[in-house]
């Protein structure tokens, strides 16, 4: 009778414990969504303010330049009307007027692939964490339905309670570090990859236009 009263009672305590880690568990894992969810939308905010200035800059120097080319082109026309050495200059002037447009184009083009980007970006780091998190919740519920039977046959082997409780709590806390960790390193290679794959892009267009 007392050897069935301590059983239930460890029973009792096992399955309290295990309710109460796996709610922290399921509640940390929820809350380093939310922020991963919040960091990665702040960051692709910046990144896309960042690329952006960093497109006009480089058509303002491109438009500085084809103007300025231009303007040396008028005024050496004004000196040199009677030679025609600027017939060439002249040419110049309407390819660079082409230039011109061409230019704005590939700004558009490249600002649109940096939305697109960043956006794509954030699906798949959604998507990554949904993922890790439904991981997270197998691997747990897994991991405590183990330990509870390990714990039921150590309880009616010995009355080693409380050093099979301390190892449940530490197999869980060690799987959530773990995930974390995992979900931590694959939201940033995804980043680096996406922007970099996005900076060649707008790199290649700016340098084709």
């Amino acid at each position: 009778m007392v050897v069935v009263v301590v059983v239930v009672v460890v029973v009792v305590v096992v399955v309290v414990v295990v309710a109460v880690v796996v709610i922290v568990v399921i509640v940390v894992t929820v809350v380093v969504v939310l922020v991963l969810v919040v960091v990665v939308a702040a960051a692709a905010t910046s990144v896309v303010k960042v690329e952006v200035v960093v497109i006009v800059v480089v058509v303002v120097v491109v438009e500085y330049s084809s103007s300025s080319s231009s303007s040396s082109c008028s005024s050496s026309r004004s000196r040199e009307s009677s030679s025609g050495s600027c017939s060439r200059s002249s040419s110049s002037s309407s390819s660079s007027g082409g230039r011109s447009s061409n230019t704005v184009v590939v700004v558009v083009v490249t600002v649109a692939v940096v939305v697109v980007v960043v956006v794509v970006e954030v699906v798949v780091v959604v998507v990554v964490v949904v993922i890790v998190v439904i991981v997270v919740v197998v691997v747990v519920v897994v991991v405590v339905a183990v330990v509870v039977v390990v714990v039921l046959a150590v309880v009616v082997a010995t009355t080693a309670v409380v050093v099979v409780v301390v190892i449940v709590v530490v197999v869980v806390v060690v799987v959530v570090v773990v995930v974390v960790v995992v979900v931590v390193v694959e939201v940033a290679v995804v980043i680096i990859v996406v922007h970099v794959l996005a900076a060649a892009t707008a790199i290649v267009l700016v340098a084709a236009a």
